[in-house]
């Protein structure tokens, strides 16, 4: 049994890869997927060797499943020794106390649901995999700790594992549970260095690539004097999608012959602060078109049949960007700046500085807009994908893994 604790797939919109990775399982597998959270009414689909368990979810919106956690999470000695370490580190306040508190309770509770689910079906848990590096891959460390499950292992992508860019700038308890987790798959090469300040060592780190798949056709640029910029992201602070606007406020100055287009897609809390950028925009003769949040198969369907000249990200944190991916795959060049593990993804001719300005920006596509649209740059950006970020390649790699894991647990037993 393969338990994969997820936020809350096959349940809305987020978490995309996890459709083609499971693709990959086959008959004979037994894979169980344990959402936290269920945010809709209806699932997506999922392949025959794979069940949905909502025990978790359920649980999580019950008030009394939540004040039994919070309860052994109080009065826990992991709890205890968490504290005392950031008190050391002379990093204790209140905020990363509630954060200790609320993580180690979600923690409590998943190992609670894990054991009852292992009863319940009378078989051994052997691997409980964590998508996100988060309470539900220490949940299975803290069994496997007591031997209940035979290994836990993670993905590791970029809030949940970038403590500088997290709550707090804090992650909680993971120095506590790390001995006890098999492996730690970072989606970059930035992300598994990164993984030594909690305490993994280099054997408990691999680098495992996310991807894309690669359509059968590309997308095309605008024709000559027109210039279609495109940004894919939430609405959220992190995100700068401020400085996009003034990097189109300043391509609009420098290049006033282009009939310029600015799409954005996503949705979010400063969507009003958005809005107020784009009349602005508007009242300068841009167009811009802010559609909100699309289905992913929606947003697939744009990038495929819209000719687009840049997909544009301004982010100040990243992990490696699935829109970029998306985008680089439809042979769309990507410019973003150099955060998270963004430079494992995008080219050199490509990439700016970290945190710069909407200025800058504007004058690097100012000068640039006719590279976007050549073949040269197009045709690099589709085959960086082809190379490194192809998800038929990796899932199958990934899954190839777990398996090996299991094999391994299996044969200990015996």
């Amino acid at each position: 049994m393969i338990v994969i604790v997820t936020s809350h797939f096959p349940f809305g919109e987020g978490e995309s890869f996890i459709a083609p990775e499971l693709e990959h399982w086959q008959a004979g597998d037994d894979v169980v997927l344990l959402p936290e959270q269920r945010v809709t009414a209806e699932a997506r689909p999922v392949p025959d060797a794979v069940r949905v368990d909502e025990t978790l979810a359920y649980r999580w919106a019950s008030r009394r499943w939540l004040a039994w956690s919070a309860a052994r999470a109080l009065t826990s000695p992991t709890l205890a020794r968490e504290l005392w370490r950031l008190a050391r580190q002379r990093r204790l306040n209140p905020l990363r106390a509630r954060i200790a508190v609320r993580t180690l309770a979600q923690v409590h509770l998943i190992a609670r649901t894990l054991t009852d689910i292992a009863r319940r079906d009378r078989a051994r848990i052997d691997v409980v995999y964590g998508y996100w590096l988060s309470s539900g891959v220490m949940a299975g460390a803290m069994l496997a700790r007591k031997e209940r499950v035979g290994a836990t292992l993670a993905r590791a992508h970029g809030t949940d594992l970038w403590e500088p860019s997290r709550l707090g700038e804090y992650t909680p308890l993971i120095r506590q549970f790390a001995p006890w987790i098999r492996c730690v798959h970072a989606i970059s090469d930035a992300g598994r260095q990164h993984l030594a300040r909690y305490g993994f060592t280099e054997d408990q780190c691999r680098r495992s690539r996310l991807g894309v798949s690669i359509p059968g056709t590309t997308t095309p640029p605008t024709a000559p004097g027109e210039f279609h910029v495109v940004t894919l992201s939430s609405m959220t602070p992190f995100k700068r999608l401020d400085r996009a606007a003034e990097a189109l406020a300043r391509l609009h100055t420098l290049r006033p012959e282009l009939k310029l287009r600015w799409t954005h897609i996503g949705d979010g809390p400063l969507r009003a602060e958005i809005e107020q950028h784009a009349q602005q925009l508007r009242a300068g003769g841009v167009r811009v078109d802010l559609p909100g949040a699309m289905p992913h198969e929606e947003a697939l369907a744009f990038l495929a049949h819209t000719p687009i000249d840049v997909m544009l990200n301004t982010s100040d944190s990243e992990g490696i960007p699935v829109s970029l991916m998306e985008a680089m795959a439809h042979g769309i060049p990507a410019v973003a700046p150099d955060v998270g593990a963004v430079r494992e993804l995008v080219p050199d001719a490509t990439l700016l500085p970290a945190h710069t300005t909407g200025d800058t920006i504007g004058d690097f596509l100012a000068a640039h807009a006719e590279q976007c649209k050549n073949t040269q740059w197009r045709s690099q950006a589709r085959q960086r994908i082809e190379e490194e970020f192809d998800a038929n390649v990796n899932h199958a790699r990934f899954v190839a893994h777990v398996r090996s894991i299991v094999a391994d647990v299996r044969g200990r037993a015996l």
